[in-house]
């Protein structure tokens, strides 16, 4: 029983593992379906090998192997989730543009972007955040670019 443990232990943490590698250097599904569409044919072809060497008899078993695949499935479609996170952590961006002296005439405070938009600063500020806005901080201070106001000031 010890022996089958250690097997188990070692196939899904490969299975962990494969999720993991191939989605964190490239951030995509695509490596992960791929994956999955070999690894199907791969199951396949090694069933119908079982049926000709049972001759049939593993067709009692074939319910079990289906479900053992599918649970192996899951394990690697959780590492790629994980390794979808470790890829965005990695490449997280910063919040917000950078605001300079020398584009700082293109942005209005934030306050008067509220003001003029009749929006609350702290759904201006969220907007941002969440890269809807274009904006950022300057000074300690945030600032929102002219282009996001829908009634564009008469000069």
């Amino acid at each position: 029983m010890e022996l089958v443990k250690d097997i188990a232990i070692a196939v899904f943490s490969l299975a962990f593992l494969t999720g993991i590698l191939t989605t964190v250097f490239t951030g995509t599904g695509r490596n992960l379906k791929i994956l999955l569409v070999i690894l199907t044919i791969l199951f396949l072809v090694i069933s119908i090998a079982g049926f000709f060497v049972s001759s049939g008899w593993l067709i009692f078993l074939y319910t079990q192997l289906i479900v053992l695949w599918l649970i192996i499935y899951g394990v690697i479609v959780t590492g790629a989730v994980v390794g979808g996170g470790f890829f965005l952590f990695l490449h997280k961006r910063q919040v917000g543009e950078t605001v300079s002296d020398g584009n700082i005439k293109q942005y209005i405070l934030l306050s008067e972007f509220a003001a003029l938009e009749e929006l609350d600063e702290d759904r201006v500020l969220g907007r941002i955040r969440s890269r809807y806005y274009r904006g950022g901080r300057y000074d300690g201070t945030w600032y929102v670019h002219q282009s996001e106001l829908t009634n564009k000031p008469i000069d």
